[in-house]
């Protein structure tokens, strides 16, 4: 590793905890499962950036289930942020991913969305490294980093439309953002969803249902059902979509320790 690297490795590494204040909760009573998911992004930022380059392709074989989405994606910011920052090559992200399975290169690209947005790229920016494949992945997660930090612009109607039009993705970002600001609490969600129009609200339910499913809060089903309303297919679509990337983590898992 040369020094630029190493000091930019340092220099994230001290950036994070200042720019995460909102993703982290510290009241007592904060929903559990979402602490996990915030406590594994964080894990995965940090430790991405202190591993040596050799040991980077083996870091996706000692993630629990429980915790690799998140942590993935916070790698996955962490080391798109290095790789932007970074000139003349030394490029750690396409290391990170070496032996990626499908799955884990989805929650990659989150987090390249993540790092896309702190960059202030343009909403469809991708990297050379990443596949075309896996864009909305990439918009998704800037739309859950756009709605993270710049929330006082929920409080205004129509907030960020001018992102909204240029892809889907990024309202299902924002719909998944919106149940970790608001700590899965469902009132103070459905008057922020209310400011956009019907076929937003319908994306951002969507992205609800991910959040919901994926982080495994099912204390909080009867209710969202009962709020979503007339949105409540898409709310359901949104929980599938959570459950099935839960069992590709699963299967994946079983395929590399199995094959």
């Amino acid at each position: 590793m040369n020094k630029h690297s190493k000091n930019i490795r340092q220099q994230l590494i001290q950036l994070l905890p200042e720019n995460t204040r909102a993703f982290i909760n510290t009241d007592e009573f904060s929903n559990p499962q979402l602490n996990l998911a915030r406590n594994a992004f964080l894990e995965g930022f940090h430790t991405s950036l202190n591993l040596s380059e050799e040991n980077l392709p083996l870091l996706l074989d000692q993630i629990p289930n429980n915790k690799l989405g998140f942590f993935i994606e916070g790698a996955g910011m962490a080391l798109t942020l290095h790789d932007e920052l970074t000139p003349r090559g030394e490029a750690l992200l396409p290391k990170f991913l070496t032996y990626a399975t499908p799955i884990e290169l989805k929650f990659s690209a989150i987090g390249t969305g993540w790092a896309s947005a702190r960059l202030k790229k343009p909403i469809t920016w991708m990297p050379d490294h990443v596949m075309p494949q896996f864009q909305d992945d990439v918009i998704n997660g800037y739309g859950f980093y756009e709605a993270l930090f710049n929330r006082h612009r929920l409080k205004s109607k129509n907030y960020f439309s001018d992102l909204a039009l240029e892809s889907d993705s990024f309202d299902l970002g924002l719909g998944r953002s919106l149940w970790f600001i608001f700590d899965a609490k469902i009132p103070p969600i459905l008057e922020v969803v209310s400011r956009v129009k019907a076929e937003r609200q319908k994306l951002i339910w969507k992205g609800i249902g991910i959040a919901a499913s994926f982080n495994q809060n099912h204390a909080k089903k009867a209710l969202l059902i009962q709020s979503s309303g007339s949105f409540l297919p898409c709310l359901n679509s949104g929980c599938e979509i959570g459950r099935n990337l839960i069992d590709e983590i699963n299967k994946s898992n079983k395929l590399k320790h199995y094959g």
